[in-house]
Formats: C-alpha cells, structure tokens, sequence
C-alpha cells in the first residue's frame, strides 16, 4: 500500500510540471492565459496524461504570478550574496 501512495504521489508530481511548464511557455512567448486550456488539451491528444486539475486561464495567472515570485527570490538572494563576496574582496 506505501508503494502504491507513492506512485500516485509521484504521477501527480509529474502532472504538475508538465503544467508549470506550460504556464512558463505561455508566459515566455507572451502568450494569452487562456491559451491553456488549449495546450492542455493538445498535451493530452499527444498523449501526455495530464489530470484537469490547474488548466484553466486563472490557474495559469496564479502559476505564472509563483513562479515570478520564486524567480524574483532567487535573483534577489543572489545579488545580495555576490554583493557580500565583492565587499570581501
């Protein structure tokens, strides 16, 4: 029975990259939110299982709006940390 939570855990996991990198896509080439549904959809007839969980035009607003949160985070850290190196030299 652990194996098997586990194996769902990990399938939901996958899903859930494959649609924040749609919605990273979707950002990048400054497309419409609503171009998700769509490429989920295309997704799925290629035959990526992709639960319908997270694909809708707001799901997409509030995954992009994470991800350049978590962006901005790493790239604030990061010029605080070369910041602290250069004032060492």
């Amino acid at each position: 029975m652990p194996n098997q939570i586990l194996k769902l855990s990990s399938i939901e996991e996958d899903n859930t990259k494959k649609i924040f990198r749609t919605a990273y896509f979707i950002a990048k080439n400054q497309r419409p939110f609503t171009d998700m549904p769509k490429l989920a959809d295309l997704h799925q007839i290629n035959g990526l299982h992709m639960s319908r969980i997270l694909q809708t035009n707001k799901a997409c607003g509030n995954i992009i709006d994470h991800i350049t949160l978590q962006m901005r985070k790493k790239l604030c850290s990061e010029i605080v940390v070369n910041k602290e190196n250069s004032v060492l030299l």
